[in-house]
C-alpha cells in the first residue's frame, strides 16, 4: 500500500470550484481549509464536514460571489460565517472571514464573547483562538502549505488532545468545552495531555452554570455516546461529569445484586456490561444492519437505575437475597427526569424523554414471553407508533449482560419473543400493522352490539386469532363473533 504524504492526504479533501477558482476574481485572495477537516483528513478519517476560511475579500463581496455560483444563506453574520450550496448540490460548506474573538467575563457562556472579523487577519491569529491544538489547523490551497501555529502536528503524532494556550481561560471562554474534550478523546482514541485533563477536571462542575446552555451539553452528550458509549459512561465518571450531570446514575456503583443471577456484579457493573452486548456477534447475528441510536444506548445504560430505589435485602432459609420490586416504573420515571433536565431532546431529536421512559418501563416485558399473547406482542414490538425494535434489542443486551452463577440461560424469553414476532410480520405486517378484519362499527352492525367495552373485548379476541394465523378472512371471522357470548 502506498503511504500518502499530509499534503496528499489533505488534497483528497473536496473544494467546491467557486473557491477553488476564487483568484480568478480576487488576485489576492486566500484560501484554507481549516479545523477538523484537516485533522481528520491526516489521520485518514473522513470528515463529517468541510469548513473553509477566506482572506482578503470582504463579506459583502464574498457573499455576492457565492451567490452567483449556488446559494449563499447567511449562517451567522456576527460571525462572519456563509452557508454555501455549489449550484447543484445538497452538500453545504461553512465559509467564514478570519476573526478574533475575546470572552469578557470569562464565564464559559459563550455569549459574552467580543468578536472582531478582519479580512486582513492572518490566519495564524484565527487559528490561536481554536479549542484544540489538533483543531486549529489550517491548508493553503492555493500555496499547498500547511500553517500549524501551536503544535498540532506533533499532538497528532503523539495522540494528545491539548488546549490551545492556556487551558484554564480557554475552558472558561466556554465550558462545553470540557465535554468536548472528552467526546473528541473517545472518538479518535486519544489522551488528553495531563495539564488539560487536570484543567478539566477543576472546572467540571461548571457544567452545571446557568450560563451554558443545556443544548450544549446535550449535543456533546449525545455525540460521546453515538460514538462509544461503554467509553463515554468511563470517561464522564472519571472527569466527575457524571456527578454533576447525572449524579443518580452514581447510585448503581453499590447497588448490589444476587449472585445467582448477576454474577458480573453490582447493577453499574450490569449496566456497563449491557452497553458491550452492541459489539457481540450475537448481536449482529440477531440483528443484522440495525444501528442503535444514542436513545437506545441511554435506555440500556439506565434501564436498572430504578434498582437503586427499590433494593431490598430478603433473608431466607438458604441465604439471603436482593429485591427491586417495581423497579421498571421507578427507573421510567427517573429516566424521565434525567432527560428532560438534560434536554436531551434537543440534539437532533435522537432522544425523546417519553420515549426512553417508554423502552425502560418495559424492559422486563421478556417476562412470561411463553403464555404471552400475540396481541401483546404485536402492541409492543410491531406498533409503529412505538420504538419496539429498540425494545427488543434492549432486551437483548440485558440479557447478554446478565451473568447467572448457574451458567443457565437468559434468553429463552427475547428468542421466543423474536420467533412470535416473526411470525405475525408473516401475517401481513410489513412496516405497518396488518389490517383488521373487521372494525368496531361492523362488529356493531353484524351482532348488534351497543357500543362499549364489550366491542374493544370482541375486537381484542378477534385480533389474537388473526396473528394466530387461525382466522384468515373476512367470513371467517363473522363466524367466529357469531360464536361469541354477547
Amino acid at each position: 500500500m502506498v503511504k500518502l504524504t499530509p499534503e496528499q492526504k489533505i488534497a483528497k479533501l473536496t473544494v467546491p470550484p467557486a473557491l477553488k477558482n476564487l483568484r480568478s476574481a480576487f488576485k489576492r485572495s486566500e484560501v484554507y481549509i481549516v479545523g477538523g477537516s484537516v485533522r481528520d483528513a491526516l489521520l485518514n478519517r473522513k470528515p463529517n464536514d468541510i469548513d473553509f476560511v477566506v482572506r482578503n475579500i470582504t463579506y459583502a463581496k464574498l457573499a455576492d460571489y457565492l451567490n452567483a455560483r449556488g446559494i449563499a444563506q447567511f449562517a451567522g453574520r456576527r460571525f462572519g460565517v456563509i452557508k454555501y450550496f455549489p449550484r447543484g448540490s445538497k452538500v453545504s460548506y461553512d465559509v467564514a472571514l478570519p476573526r478574533l474573538e475575546h470572552s469578557l467575563y470569562l464565564k464559559g457562556g459563550y455569549r459574552d464573547f467580543a468578536i472582531h472579523t478582519d479580512p486582513r487577519l492572518k490566519i495564524e491569529e484565527d487559528l490561536k483562538r481554536r479549542d484544540f491544538t489538533i483543531n486549529a489547523l489550517a491548508w493553503h490551497i492555493f500555496d499547498k502549505k500547511l500553517i500549524d501555529p501551536s503544535g498540532g502536528i506533533d499532538d497528532l503524532a503523539s495522540r494528545l488532545i491539548r488546549a490551545v494556550g492556556d487551558p484554564d481561560t480557554r475552558f472558561k471562554e466556554d465550558y462545553s468545552r470540557l465535554l468536548r474534550a472528552l467526546r473528541i478523546s473517545i472518538q479518535l482514541n486519544f489522551t488528553i495531555e495531563p495539564t488539560t485533563w487536570q484543567i478539566v477536571r477543576s472546572n467540571i462542575s461548571h457544567l452545571n452554570d446557568s450560563v451554558l446552555p443545556r443544548e450544549s451539553v446535550a449535543s456533546e452528550l449525545v455525540k460521546m455516546f453515538t460514538t462509544n458509549p461503554t467509553e463515554s459512561v468511563d470517561m464522564l465518571d472519571l472527569s466527575g461529569a457524571l456527578r454533576i450531570l447525572i449524579p443518580e446514575a452514581l447510585g448503581m456503583k453499590n447497588c448490589q445484586q444476587s449472585v445467582k443471577d448477576h454474577s458480573e456484579g453490582t447493577v453499574w457493573d450490569h449496566a456497563r456490561l449491557s452497553l458491550e452486548a452492541f459489539n457481540q456477534p450475537e448481536f449482529k447475528k440477531l440483528f443484522p444492519n440495525f444501528k442503535p441510536d444514542a436513545e437506545l444506548y441511554f435506555a440500556t445504560w439506565l434501564h436498572d437505575i430504578g434498582k437503586v430505589n427499590t433494593y431490598k435485602k430478603e433473608y431466607h432459609r438458604d441465604g439471603h437475597t436482593f429485591t427491586f420490586w417495581h423497579h421498571d416504573k421507578v427507573g421510567a420515571i427517573i429516566a424521565n427526569n434525567i432527560a428532560s433536565r438534560l434536554k436531551l431532546s434537543s440534539a437532533n431529536s435522537q432522544i425523546i424523554p417519553a420515549s426512553l421512559a417508554w423502552l425502560v418501563r418495559y424492559h422486563l416485558l421478556r417476562f412470561g414471553a411463553k403464555t404471552m399473547d400475540m396481541i401483546v406482542i404485536e402492541q409492543f414490538l410491531s406498533n409503529p407508533r412505538l420504538p419496539g425494535k429498540k425494545l427488543l434489542v434492549l432486551m437483548f443486551a440485558d440479557c447478554w449482560a446478565s451473568l447467572p452463577k448457574s451458567k443457565r440461560s437468559h434468553w429463552e424469553g427475547v428468542s421466543i419473543l423474536i420467533k412470535r414476532l416473526k411470525l405475525i410480520k408473516q401475517r401481513g405486517y410489513s412496516g405497518n400493522r396488518a389490517k383488521h378484519l373487521l372494525s368496531g362499527e361492523e362488529i356493531m352492525e353484524h351482532l348488534g352490539v351497543p357500543s362499549g367495552p364489550k366491542v374493544g373485548y370482541l375486537l381484542a379476541q378477534l385480533r389474537e386469532k388473526q396473528l394466530n394465523g387461525q382466522i384468515k378472512t373476512r367470513d371467517s371471522a363473522l363466524t367466529f363473533l357469531k360464536k361469541q357470548p354477547t
